[in-house]
């Protein structure tokens, strides 16, 4: 309400008073003010009737919001005018484009990226667009889109093209930013989508030359009068063909993602050879001329896996290597729906059956058989070749000796060596070949870095979704060999190839430096163990919460070292894919340490200790002297430190007599000076035969206290004896 100075020339009193009244003033004809006059409202006849009039204007107010329209978005002057500039100046303004102008449309070519924070997909730098304008949009034509991502497979790149011709034809209103914001939220569902099929075509093989032909034809006449056979490729149909080409591209997308992060793994342009780094375990019980093999070369042919995939070892040669790349290509023929990563996981575990498995080398032609005579061979002195040797028992397979095995640097018969341990050994010997489930290693076959140790394994792991899983980092609990004092160490992490990683911590009792490191194996649904662990000094007690890596069935994505997913035993560990957003599950109920190593190690490594000294002593009767030495003569006892498990009358004795020279720790047991019965300590009396093991109390002197505290009953050798004599006498006369 505005305030002004009353002012009585312009405006009479009765058209205040009644510019008042009509707005409701309460001073009335008293007011000093000014009210502005209006006409919308008419004061009521009676006083009654001023809230009914309220109350009908609040509803007509209310009324009239309700019955109130939506207004349309205004639209720009410009876009009016001219919508196809404009929608491509917001564009330009967004994106920053190339921008190329001709005669039929306008082209503009830039970089969409992903607004999701959690897009799943990698795309290098973005989303490569190329967007055409034509020259009649929007009246009479769309705008197309294409994709220019050169690593992205021609199926998504049509899928997303289509997807933008989609919300060009829904939303033919909307302006060309928003159909391009909308492609950006629906990029996800676009490229999860099937990917559409798509053609290739190639050119056909040159026509050889006449020379050629000149060339081809000598061998041919020269070799007429021999038969010739004719190898038909076979022909497949096209459902055939396409149900091979998606596996093809399944099995190559699963062994990219898995091995692509490895520094020896490469491919070739076409997509047929792939370079793959190999580790086979126990490397050094395979043949000499494959104990070098570091990668091999998996060919993967364009109708894979109607066509099988072979190998070809790189770095060495020979028949081994011959014999281990025909047994990988036996096998893949019949293992046709396996993945390409079961096959190099199966050549990585096999090579050694593989080599073992050999054809029998057949006499030359050219020397003639000099022994006419026919030698009868038994059938069982030849090689078995694998396979099932019981019909009624075809899940049990023979697999051949291998050959490092029975030739000791060739020197010897292997055949000598076995039978005189076949014809020496008895009953209990066979039984324990038996129990064992394998054949005897010779003992001059040296063991590997991965024979020995403390192998961890999960007995009753389960893993869901989950294709491989590995350990990024240990926490173990560990107890000292010489106190049996337990430590927890963390951030064990596994040892690499040429780099042994080692973690050290000094025992809190006595001071001895535990030393342990770890070699990882990767655990999957056929292999329950973790790896092996090397300790110096110190025994494996428990596993405390460690941080494992799994990597993904889906995808075959492994979670990073770094991003870790922490388990507890007995608890089941959630993680989530960052790829495919697949859920990956698995728990470990319980954990097993296994002391893998020989006797004849284990026994080098931790000697067993000796028999106790022999102190000449007796149950049941007294202790030369009772236990008493030159140092106390009040102590019937003998006492064995802990330091060194001796045993001497008082630490005095110990600090003089012991060899080697060494600080002497707390002594927790003890012999009777009475009895001769050792005991863990007591500081007053004998827990078997209960005599005192100290001299008697009140026995002439003080003790601290708890001896003798009568001057009269003293000896004279007590100190205690004169002091303070005449005191109370003194205190008497002073008072």
């Amino acid at each position: 309400m505005a305030t002004m100075q009353p002012s009585h020339e312009s405006i009479e009193p009765v058209n205040s008073i009644a510019n008042n009244n009509v707005l409701g003033c309460r001073a009335g004809d008293n007011c000093r003010y000014q009210h502005a006059a209006t006409t919308q409202h008419q004061a009521p006849a009676f006083p009654q009737d001023e809230h009914r009039t309220q109350d009908s204007n609040t509803k007509q107010r209310q009324h009239g919001q309700r019955s109130q329209k939506i207004v349309a978005r205004p639209v720009p002057a410009p876009q009016k005018a001219d919508p196809r500039t404009f929608e491509i100046g917001q564009v330009v303004r967004r994106f920053s484009p190339k921008r190329q102008d001709s005669g039929e449309g306008t082209t503009l070519d830039f970089v969409l990226k992903p607004s999701d924070p959690d897009f799943p997909f990698e795309l290098k730098g973005g989303l490569q667009c190329l967007v055409t304008v034509p020259a009649s949009y929007p009246q009479n034509a769309r705008p197309s889109l294409k994709i220019q991502n050169i690593e992205m497979p021609k199926g998504f790149q049509i899928n997303v093209e289509r997807g933008f011709d989609d919300l060009a034809r829904e939303l033919p209103r909307k302006s060309l930013l928003a159909v391009l914001n909308g492609l950006d939220r629906r990029l996800e569902q676009l490229l999860t989508s099937d990917k559409a099929q798509t053609l290739k075509i190639t050119a056909n093989a040159p026509k050889p030359d006449s020379a050629s032909k000149v060339a081809i034809s000598q061998p041919i006449a020269v070799a007429a009068h021999q038969p010739v056979t004719i190898h038909r490729k076979p022909s497949f149909s096209k459902p055939q063909k396409d149900e091979a080409r998606v596996k093809r591209e399944t099995d190559t997308r699963q062994l990219e993602a898995r091995m692509s992060k490895l520094p020896m793994y490469s491919k070739s342009s076409d997509g047929t050879i792939y370079h793959i780094p190999i580790q086979v375990p126990r490397a050094s019980q395979l043949p000499p001329t494959l104990r070098a093999v570091k990668e091999v070369a998996l060919f993967v042919p364009e109708l894979y896996n109607l066509e099988p995939c072979t190998v070809h070892l790189k770095g060495v040669e020979g028949q081994e290597a011959e014999a281990v790349e025909a047994a990988f290509a036996e096998y893949a023929s019949q293992e046709k729906t396996s993945t390409l990563m079961a096959h190099v996981n199966y050549l990585a575990q096999n090579m050694k059956t593989m080599a073992a498995v050999q054809t029998k080398p057949s006499l030359p032609q050219s020397e003639p058989c000099r022994d006419t005579q026919a030698v009868p061979v038994e059938a069982e002195e030849q090689p078995a070749e694998d396979g099932p040797t019981d019909p009624d028992r075809p899940h049990i397979r023979a697999i051949a000796r291998p050959p490092e095995w029975d030739n000791q640097g060739g020197e010897s018969d292997s055949s000598s060596d076995y039978t005189e341990s076949d014809e020496d050994g008895s009953d209990s010997d066979v039984d324990e070949s038996v129990d064992s489930g394998g054949a005897q290693i010779p003992g001059s076959v040296a063991l590997t870095s991965s024979d020995h140790g403390i192998a961890i394994s999960f007995p009753d792991l389960e893993l869901y979704g989950v294709e491989l899983l590995e350990i990024a980092s240990l926490a173990l609990t560990l107890k000292c060999d010489r106190c049996k004092t337990l430590a927890d160490i963390a951030n064990l992490r596994p040892s690499m190839a040429g780099n042994t990683v080692t973690v050290s911590q000094s025992c809190s009792k006595c001071a001895y430096t535990l030393t342990a490191s770890y070699r990882a194996e990767p655990i999957h649904a056929n292999n329950i163990r973790a790896g092996y662990l090397d300790l110096v000094d110190c025994t494996v007690q428990d596993m405390l919460p460690s941080s494992f890596m799994p990597t993904c069935s889906e995808c075959s994505t492994r979670v990073n070292a770094s991003s870790g997913v922490i388990a507890v035993r007995g608890d089941t560990t959630l993680s989530v894919c960052r790829e495919c957003h697949q859920k990956m599950t698995f728990k470990i109920p319980s954990v097993k340490f296994l002391r893998t190593s020989s006797q004849q190690q284990h026994r080098a490594q931790a000697p067993r200790k000796g028999p106790r000294e022999n102190l000449g002593i007796t149950s049941g009767t007294p202790l030369p002297d009772n236990g008493r030495c030159a140092h106390y003569r009040k102590s019937y006892r003998w006492f064995r430190f802990s330091c060194c498990n001796k045993v001497y009358p008082c630490d005095r004795c110990h600090d003089e007599k012991a060899e080697p020279k060494h600080i002497n720790e707390h002594a927790n047991r003890m012999i009777c000076g009475w009895c001769s019965r050792e005991q863990n300590y007591r500081p007053a009396d004998c827990g078997v035969c209960g005599r005192s093991m100290v001299a008697k109390k009140g026995g002439g002197f003080w003790e601290g206290g708890k001896g003798t505290r009568d001057p009269m009953r003293m000896s004279r050798k007590e100190p205690r004896k004169y002091k303070r004599v005449g005191s109370k006498n003194k205190a008497k006369e002073n008072r």
